[in-house]
């Protein structure tokens, strides 16, 4: 009889074997048994030191057993276990439940080389390799990428900025500058735009220069009602109170009077809706996007007589651009 190590059913013969122990397969005929699964048998020293794709040594190096996908390291284990028990994963995944999966992902792709996500909570906020989901940013229409990880927001919707970082949307300010693309939506801002002088406190369209930030507000904020079914348009500067005898903020608004646009001095309100001022009509204007494909340029339209502001201090009839810097 040959003493074939591992085996433990022999053929009728007793020379070669029909069945091993759990873990090991007959091998060339029988001859001798080797751990299942491995491509690599040392037989000397009966260890695996390589095994086919999809399975992993034990830590004995006696068994190969199925891989946890991008698992990186596994807890120490024998041929007696029968399942691998992940507690690390590669970068970017992370463990649950004994897995590795991807955070925020509602469905995985398992048929790709490495685990993707087919579908995140926000696939906008997805990157480009799709294993990792990240949490989307509120008002954020647009993302950008970091290699190997990170991410921001590089456009926000209408009324919000990006933060320095890119991680938040923040309520915007904008210079309001002409257009040199007239009904077309090529083009690009003109060096003419609205500011108010902190001086007089008169509104002016003329040549624009950040150096001029000393003497003029160069900066509009514009505040939505109603769902943004329109708007007030404000510029903010500090100045004294003569009440408070302190430097406050303040905010003179866009409003017509006499057919000419100007400035009001402060907020008026003609009543509460849900709890909010609403602004009177003479501080109502329509803003809408000028060209689907242009987020930056806008009509500017009187709510109360619906006339466009022009450039200068006119309205008109017929629509004008407006880039929103």
């Amino acid at each position: 009889m040959k003493n074939i190590r591992h085996c433990v059913v022999y053929s009728a013969n007793y020379q070669t074997c029909n069945d091993c122990e759990f873990n090991w397969i007959p091998f060339s005929l029988g001859s001798y048994c080797r751990i299942a699964y491995c491509v690599d048998y040392d037989q000397t020293n009966d260890i695996c030191n390589l095994c086919e794709t999809g399975y992993t040594t034990t830590s004995d190096k006696k068994a190969c057993l199925p891989i946890t996908r991008e698992c990186e390291t596994y807890a120490s284990s024998t041929f007696q276990d029968t399942a691998l028990t992940c507690i690390k994963c590669l970068f970017p995944y992370s463990l649950s439940n004994g897995k590795c999966v991807i955070p925020r992902c509602i469905t995985e792709d398992l048929s790709t080389p490495r685990i993707t996500c087919s579908q995140c909570i926000s696939n906008d906020s997805r990157n480009p390799e799709k294993n990792i989901c990240y949490p989307p940013i509120e008002k954020c229409v647009s993302y950008f990428f970091k290699t190997p990880s990170g991410y921001g927001c590089s456009q926000c919707e209408f009324l919000f900025e990006p933060n320095d970082t890119g991680s938040l949307c923040i309520a915007a300010s904008f210079n309001l500058m002409g257009w040199s693309g007239g009904a077309s939506a090529s083009g690009t801002f003109t060096s003419f735009a609205f500011m108010m002088s902190l001086s007089t406190k008169v509104l002016e369209w003329r040549a624009y220069a950040d150096s001029m930030a000393s003497s003029w507000s160069l900066l509009w904020w514009v505040q939505g009602y109603n769902n943004n079914s329109y708007f007030t348009i404000r510029t903010i500067i500090t100045e004294l109170d003569p009440i408070l005898g302190t430097n406050a903020e303040k905010a003179y608004y866009f409003v017509v009077s006499n057919g000419s646009l100007t400035l009001q001095d402060g907020f008026s309100s003609s009543g509460t809706q849900n709890g909010l001022q609403i602004p009177t009509a003479n501080l109502q204007w329509s803003i809408k996007q000028a060209f689907a494909s242009n987020t930056f340029v806008y009509t500017i339209q009187y709510m109360t007589s619906s006339k466009y502001v022009s450039y200068g201090l006119g309205l008109v009839d017929s629509p004008v651009y407006f880039y929103f810097r």
